[in-house]
């Protein structure tokens, strides 16, 4: 039978970009408490953005994921 674990954070979505300039989003623990297991210390989440996304597009998307988004879950499934 398979169990599951559910782990529950709150994060903040923020801009940043890679070498070439390509904006892309990552996300930040609001508190040490919320960071989730299953990242490990030094792990986190990031979105790729579509290609030909600017960077002020970015930051709208951020800023709409910070305004309503309250958690971030991560579901793991063990047999």
């Amino acid at each position: 039978m398979a169990e599951s674990e559910t782990q529950r954070g709150r994060f903040r979505f923020r801009v940043t970009a890679y070498a070439d300039g390509t904006p892309w989003i990552m996300t930040d623990p609001l508190y040490a408490s919320d960071r989730l297991k299953s990242l490990g210390n030094t792990g986190f989440i990031g979105f790729d953005l579509k290609a030909g996304t600017t960077g002020e597009e970015a930051e709208k998307i951020a800023r709409f994921l910070n305004e309503h988004m309250e958690y971030i879950t991560c579901t793991l499934v063990t047999d």
